[in-house]
């Protein structure tokens, strides 16, 4: 049985992930979705949009589909 305690927006959530989260330049994509799917709970149906936006946070990209860069401006 599944209880829900509480409820948040996705961008408290998001910025509960990046105050928490070390997240570095060229991190795989592998870990940060094993780090939200273990250390956060959040499912695999929206993990590709709390990456996404996490990336547009951090202003990162991910040319390669496997790692994130930050931009360097």
């Amino acid at each position: 049985m599944v209880e829900t305690t509480e409820t948040i927006s996705e961008d408290e959530l998001v910025r509960n992930i990046l105050e928490s989260t070390c997240i570095s330049d060229g991190i795989g994509m592998y870990e940060l979705y094993e780090t939200l799917k273990t250390c956060f709970g959040i499912s695999p149906q929206v993990i590709h949009e709390i990456v996404d936006r996490i990336k547009i946070e951090l202003d990162m990209y991910c040319p390669d589909r496997e790692h994130l860069y930050f931009v360097n401006a």
